[in-house]
């Protein structure tokens, strides 16, 4: 796969950041101190601008992306438990 740039706003990238730790659309909300509505604007331009539909696929697209421009395995293993971490 090419490298991809999707021409994402700081704001876009920022809910981009915070819907592939798992959060809620409230939690995002919270955490960039924006409403609801706004954030699920943001959404909706970001699934247009990636060609995707729901927060699933963009996270599927994102970490296929990664996947495909050879990230090391300490890189891999270092966002995986990242995400664990945070779960937590």
């Amino acid at each position: 796969m090419n490298k991809q740039n999707f021409e994402l706003t700081p704001r876009e990238l920022n809910v981009t950041r915070e819907t592939l730790k798992g959060k809620s659309t409230k939690q995002i909300a919270d955490s960039l101190f924006i409403t609801e509505h706004t954030v699920k604007a943001h959404l909706k331009n970001i699934f247009t601008k990636t060609g995707t539909k729901r927060r699933i696929e963009l996270i599927s697209k994102l970490f296929a992306i990664i996947l495909e421009n050879n990230i090391s395995d300490s890189q891999l293993n270092t966002a995986i438990n990242s995400l664990i971490l945070y779960k937590k």
